[in-house]
């Protein structure tokens, strides 16, 4: 749907979220008391981190804006009750999208046995345990240098960059699991259970 006036809003549906990265197709809303369920505009403003609920792939599809964006049921907006620095939203979007996190995710949500749109349960997702903040610096600073990566990536032309650029991002996201595993602590036993785990796409594992 195109920008008519004003009154709309860029729209988000669920294939606009990917890992680190948004891709926005241009769609538009007007947004208001008209729709049948119209959500708190706060919701859709300022920084936050947004969610695919639909399980496309082996971990969760998530990553952080600060633009105005109106999404359907299919996103699932994470904002904090305070104000937050961008380094605290980098750590916890580098814990959404591990792989310790797709793991937990995997193994409790019954929603995930569909063979078709396997959806994420907010509800078993609030169950997974975020880790005492003591220092946000190395995972954020991973997941900055991930989200710029992906935009480098989105961007380039030439195909032996794009090769270089997607082994960086492989590289980081290793970076980011092996921290994530240090934060909980994980020994080297469990470690291998999740990343056997994480090689089976979310939707196709209970089949």
């Amino acid at each position: 749907r195109t920008q008519v006036d004003s009154t709309f809003t860029k729209l988000l549906r669920a294939s606009s979220v990917k890992r680190y990265e948004l891709k926005w197709d241009s769609d538009w809303i007007k947004y208001g008391n008209h729709l049948a369920e119209p959500r708190t505009w706060d919701l859709f403003t300022g920084p936050r981190i947004l969610l695919q609920r639909i399980v496309s792939g082996s971990k969760l599809d998530a990553t952080f804006v600060t633009d105005t964006y109106i999404c359907n049921t299919d996103v699932i907006t994470l904002q904090p009750r305070s104000a937050m620095s961008e380094e605290v939203f980098f750590f916890y979007l580098g814990i959404l999208a591990s792989s310790l996190c797709s793991f937990h995710v995997k193994s409790q949500n019954v929603n995930l046995d569909r063979a078709t749109y396997p959806k994420i349960n907010t509800n078993t997702l609030a169950t997974f345990p975020t880790p005492v903040l003591k220092d946000a610096t190395k995972l954020a600073n991973l997941v900055k240098q991930m989200l710029a990566t992906k935009k480098q990536l989105t961007a380039a032309q030439r195909e032996t960059e794009r090769e270089q650029l997607q082994n960086k991002c492989d590289y980081l996201d290793g970076e980011i699991d092996r921290l994530v595993y240090e934060l909980y602590g994980l020994t080297a036993e469990e470690i291998k259970i999740v990343e056997g785990a994480s090689k089976v796409p979310l939707g196709t594992a209970y089949l």
